[in-house]
């Protein structure tokens, strides 16, 4: 399949915009130092590997937390750590000082564009020079609350003048952890139908804002990330069948029957949404994006779904435990 075919003048237009800002910031500016970078996020299942990248390649890396002590206890005791709340404009400051890049990535929520702004306001007051943001895939097309805050987020980031890359990904495999339980009573519950996603491993994304926070050359870029192949939620369930060694079957749900089941099982309302309008724009083919994006940056085709499952099976068996 040929990457991005379905992009839309507003999505180039974005593009554009991004690019002049940051060409623009960065004729003014001397090459980065290797002062200390933020990370937003860095307790996440991306901001972990974000993390992990900067401190394998020497870099100093300081993590904003609410709770420090809860993120020491997974991200280990060699990285500098600082408290701090996105709705806190003071607690920015003081973990901004220093700061010549900033990874950003926030929960789903309805509100995250106003903590994503308040940060972009703080960084560019504490003279921030580059932000990498993690945004998603279909903010072009999608209308739920989710992709409207990363929209609202990238126009802010846009109007500011920092030099930023920013990243739109596909569906995570990592999603499927959301099912955990399902799978492991061998029902793969969805509402996608035959539509075919190309699924993206976060490790691969992390890599990527790792690579982006160091990088000039890619200032002024937005990537949608997708996986190496287009699955359908059938391959996904026998890709569980042959790695678990035992049947795991695609169960199709309607919209109404989906909502209903994930509501009750605690999902957030603005996320059933979220996943609904995916699952309507995946039957025209829109979540179908290849991984050029991976290859062209890290010299590599991107992870496969078989590769991530069979680094999480744990998940999927009788306990609990996740790589």
């Amino acid at each position: 399949m040929k990457k991005l075919e379905g992009r839309t003048a507003i999505t180039v237009a974005l593009d554009t915009e991004i690019a002049a800002s940051s060409a623009a910031n960065a004729e003014k500016e001397a090459p980065l130092s290797n002062a200390t970078i933020l990370v937003v996020g860095g307790t996440g299942t991306v901001g972990r590997e974000v993390v992990r990248k900067l401190a394998q390649s020497g870099r100093s890396v300081r993590v904003l937390a609410r709770d420090p002590v809860k993120a020491a206890s997974v991200l280990g005791p060699d990285i500098e750590i600082v408290a701090g709340d996105l709705r806190d404009s003071a607690s920015l400051t003081a973990a901004l000082s220093g700061i010549d890049s900033a990874s950003l990535a926030t929960s789903p929520s309805p509100t995250l564009h106003e903590e994503e702004i308040n940060f972009i306001d703080a960084a560019k007051a504490g003279m921030v020079r580059r932000i990498v943001k993690l945004s998603a895939f279909g903010i072009e097309f999608a209308k739920d609350r989710i992709h409207r805050g990363h929209v609202e987020s990238e126009r802010r980031l846009r109007e500011s003048g920092i030099s930023s890359v920013v990243l739109r990904p596909v569906i995570f495999m990592s999603n499927m952890l959301m099912d955990g339980a399902s799978i492991r009573t061998g029902k793969l519950p969805s509402i996608f139908g035959d539509s075919r996603v190309t699924f993206v491993d976060p490790r691969d994304v992390g890599e990527l804002i790792a690579h982006a926070l160091v990088e000039p050359t890619h200032d002024g870029q937005s990537w949608e990330l997708g996986g190496p192949e287009a699955l359908s939620y059938d391959d996904l369930a026998a890709t569980f069948t042959r790695v678990l060694g035992r049947p795991i079957e695609h169960v199709r749900l309607d919209p109404a029957a989906f909502a209903a089941q994930a509501l009750t099982a605690g999902l957030p309302d603005f996320v059933v949404e979220a996943i609904t309008e995916a699952a309507t724009s995946a039957r025209t083919g829109k979540y179908a994006v290849d991984d050029g994006v991976v290859r062209r940056v890290l010299h590599r085709p991107a992870s496969s779904f078989h590769d991530w499952v069979v680094r999480n099976r744990d998940a999927f068996q009788a306990t609990e435990a996740a790589s």
